[in-house]
């Protein structure tokens, strides 16, 4: 087989299309673009930080810390202190001073990120005020914060459940982000969102989640409808334009999709994250000079962004053909990310267009262990080993390939050729036979090819191609 060529590129669900022809092969492209993710109103201890997540087939986080909001304001003590404050008049604190003053010392914590002594403070504070609602409102922020999901939704639930109007919104809020984001529950994730629209109309933040929720759950016109109030209500929430573009991305609202991106970096030259989705955008529409200088963009602004060098790569590859740098961006995306399937499996497509097979068997071997069922690595490293004279090794993909996939007739086709370079006759005609069956040109095609030489004069292969 000859170079590959970009023959489709689909939007949303899928990330790559998989052809087999004689002379083309099709690389994985990334084509669902980046989203940023849930932005949970919990406090403002980490405020500033950004939680990204890599929406469609590559689920994944950037960045594993929420956007932490303003909770309800409390007293703060001036230092943390071992023992509780005594009253002025020496005489003991009652029952709420001494909740009060543990709660107090657990926000302390909170702000020195001494979490374990956090929830100790706040148990503490509980056990003294058993419906203290903020009390157990801030320790499920903190269980959220250590990641202890389940514990954090069980102070939520407990914090609806004493309607304390301090907290209730963001206590909802914040239940939805634990649906959303850790348990998947959608429609409980929605139903959140919106009792806390429905206390708070003016709640960014729950509209801005809500509208992910509604994505996550493939319901693209509320998303918009969602993103769109956002923005209303935010004129300046680049994240609200970047998902946006991304929805009509997907809807193939492409000049509307590079609007919101370009509102985006417009408001944030530094913003990576619209950069990448403006290239995927050209991309989309085949652009490929403008997606090109997009995912520099974004590389020069983001050093490690790996699936921009990936995608940057694969234009290098498909479309320039400048092998060199094609390599060179696959080597980083795979340095930044040691997974990555992706990245393993374009960097063996580009060896293997360079006849440079070796590489190609090491990295269709990395994509196996990655994905031991992957019918493309086997078909190609089938095909390297091959081109490498190593028939048992080639047989034995095509072999995984037809197993997979017994409809192939490409796979059968190759087996036909390598059980005839190995003089394995009635093997190679029993492969012809079946390819032929599901690929009737096979019979115009066969006569012609050299590797079924010692076939042709058998009766049996006349009957064939007849």
């Amino acid at each position: 087989m000859g170079e590959f060529m970009l023959k489709c590129l689909c939007l949303p669900a899928v990330i790559l299309l998989q052809l087999h022809c004689v002379n083309q092969a099709v690389m994985r492209l990334l084509v669902r673009p980046v989203a940023v993710g849930y932005q949970a109103r919990v406090n403002s201890l980490f405020e500033g930080e950004n939680m990204q997540i890599i929406t469609g087939i590559l689920l994944a986080s950037l960045l594993s810390a929420p956007i932490l909001f303003t909770g309800a304001a409390q007293a703060q003590v001036p230092e943390r202190t071992s023992a509780l404050p005594a009253r002025p008049d020496g005489r003991a604190l009652a029952v709420n001073e001494q909740a009060s003053a543990r709660f107090n010392q657990g926000k302390l914590a909170q702000e020195e990120k001494d979490f374990e002594a956090a929830l100790l403070e706040f148990s503490e504070a509980i056990k003294l005020a058993p419906t203290y609602a903020q009390a157990y409102y801030e320790r499920g922020r903190t269980f959220l914060i250590l990641d202890q999901h389940e514990r954090a939704l069980t102070d939520f639930n407990k914090v609806i459940e004493l309607k304390d109007p301090e907290t209730l919104v963001d206590a909802y809020n914040n239940r939805g982000y634990i649906y959303n984001e850790f348990l998947k529950k959608y429609p409980e994730a929605i139903a959140d969102f919106t009792r806390a629209i429905q206390i708070d109309p003016s709640y960014i933040r729950a509209y801005y989640n809500r509208a992910l929720a509604y994505d996550r759950s493939n319901q693209s016109k509320e998303a918009l409808a969602d993103y769109s109030k956002t923005i209303q209500l935010d004129a300046q929430y680049v994240d609200a334009y970047n998902n946006r573009g991304i929805v009509y991305l997907q809807t193939k609202q492409f000049e509307l999709a590079l609007a919101d991106f370009n509102k985006a970096v417009a408001l944030n030259p530094k913003y990576a994250l619209g950069y990448y989705n403006l290239g995927l955008t050209y991309a989309t529409q085949k652009k490929f000079d403008e997606a090109l200088d997009h995912y520099s963009r974004a590389i020069q602004i983001n050093p490690e962004y790996a699936q921009a060098y990936h995608n940057r790569g694969y234009i290098y590859n498909d479309i320039r053909k400048d092998y060199a740098k094609a390599l060179a961006d696959f080597n980083k995306a795979i340095e930044l990310r040691p997974g990555y399937l992706n990245a393993f499996y374009n960097r063996g497509l580009t060896h293997y267009n360079q006849r440079k097979y070796e590489g190609a068997v090491a990295d269709f071997a990395e994509v196996l262990k990655l994905s031991p069922k992957d019918i493309d690595a086997f078909y190609y490293r089938g095909e390297s080993y091959y081109h490498l004279h190593e028939y048992d090794k080639s047989i034995e993909d095509f072999q995984q390939v037809v197993a997979l996939a017994p409809n192939d007739a490409w796979g059968h086709y190759w087996l036909a050729r390598a059980y005839s370079l190995k003089k394995d006759l009635t093997q190679s005609l029993a492969s012809l036979e079946t390819a032929i069956k599901l690929k009737p040109e096979f019979k115009n095609t066969a006569p012609l090819e050299a590797d079924l030489v010692f076939l042709r004069n058998l009766p049996e292969f006349k009957k064939l191609v007849q």
